[in-house]
């Protein structure tokens, strides 16, 4: 009953250190970026297309978050006139956590709509609260964006070139929360904005991209696709670029705690065999010892004409019935006082019980070796 007991308590440590192992990435979760190439910039960079297809498409990327951000005014103009009319800061997102601090539940929406527009190909948007009252706009109206694109030369050098007129609903307003880069006036989705791009035979490119690892726990092949992708390791010492062509991975504190627990189980684990050579030698030593006390009573049985072998056997059934119960009474222990699982317990119980009568019989082979003759003038 003890060794059930101890083994499921042994079990339970190597299936909590698993739990452990396997909650890892929910609580600490392993974070990427996209940055440019000595890693100073993570906003306002310049992300192929391709490579943004490729995260959508791996499966060891998770939660992406892709950004787009352009300049747009109102109603159609002239490109000399962009200084008197590029006053809005559009944002194209393809989730709301993209903007942080602006809670969903903040947002006024119009009657049946929510933020899973942003994961379709919609000319719908959401407006900044003040500029909603600036303008006299209304939930359901439609205004008419002359969108302007950003795009970089080399070094620090930033244009703003025409991209296209839209129509959008507005379905929502809220107070923008404050950045420290800049603060949307108008968010619109992220698909929808590439197929604007696509459409006027513009180069698409992503503003900024951030996503966490799937399965932290294939970082090595995690890695390995991102390779795969062309996406380099950070260099400080390079020029500076507006390229989005390096991965900055947040993974040492993960790989920290997930090492530990790691070589917890890996230790636990060699126990395995000594533990087997243990519950073998506890059936071996109780068997011994309770057959030296039997030998008269093995000796007469030998005298009347039993057979060894029959000996063996019911010496066997005897230890295999107290056996078996003691085994019944520990697993119904880790139940109770464990919360083991039922098919947890059914193993232990049949790995204990099989440990022990391999002791067991190997302890009883000695029945044969008894010498009736010498057990039997020992009685007198």
């Amino acid at each position: 009953m003890l060794m059930v007991i101890l083994f499921h308590l042994y079990l339970a440590n190597i299936s909590s250190n698993r739990k452990q192992l396997n909650s890892l990435p929910d609580v600490i979760p392993v974070e990427a970026k996209i940055v440019n190439l000595n890693g100073s910039q993570e906003v306002d960079l310049s992300i192929k297309d391709e490579l943004i297809q490729k995260l959508e498409n791996s499966s060891y990327v998770d939660k992406e978050i892709i950004t787009v951000r352009a300049k747009a005014g109102i109603g159609e103009f002239s490109p000399e006139e962009w200084q008197k009319h590029l006053k809005l800061w559009v944002l194209a997102i393809n989730s709301i956590q993209a903007i942080p601090d602006l809670d969903e539940k903040d947002i006024i929406w119009k009657e049946g709509e929510n933020s899973e527009f942003l994961q379709e190909n919609e000319t719908k948007c959401i407006v900044d609260k003040e500029i909603m009252e600036d303008n006299n706009w209304s939930l359901g109206d439609t205004i008419p964006l002359y969108q302007y694109y950003y795009s970089y030369g080399k070094g620090y050098e930033v244009y703003l070139n025409p991209l296209d007129m839209t129509s959008f609903e507005i379905i929502g307003y809220v107070q923008m929360p404050v950045s420290d880069n800049y603060s949307p006036d108008i968010v619109i989705p992220f698909q929808t904005e590439r197929t604007i791009y696509l459409k006027n035979e513009i180069p698409f490119f992503a503003d900024s991209a951030s996503f966490t690892v799937a399965n932290p726990l294939q970082l090595n092949d995690f890695k390995k696709e991102m390779k795969n992708m062309q996406l380099l390791e950070v260099v400080r010492t390079a020029d500076f670029s507006h390229d989005g062509i390096a991965l900055s991975l947040r993974d040492s504190t993960f790989i920290t705690a997930a090492s530990k627990l790691q070589q917890e189980e890996d230790l636990l684990t060699a126990f395995f065999p000594f533990i087997f050579f243990i519950m073998i030698g506890i059936g071996y030593i109780a068997s011994f010892l309770l057959l030296q006390g039997r030998k008269e009573e093995i000796a007469v049985m030998r005298s009347i004409g039993v057979s060894s072998k029959i000996c063996f056997f019911i010496m066997a059934a005897e230890h295999f019935i107290v056996a078996l119960i003691g085994v019944a009474a520990g697993s119904i222990g880790a139940l109770i006082g464990l919360s083991s699982e039922i098919m947890m317990t059914g193993m232990g119980a049949v790995l204990v019980l099989g440990c022990y009568m391999a002791g067991t019989c190997a302890a009883l082979r000695k029945i044969g070796k008894i010498s009736v003759m010498d057990a039997l003038t020992q009685v007198d």
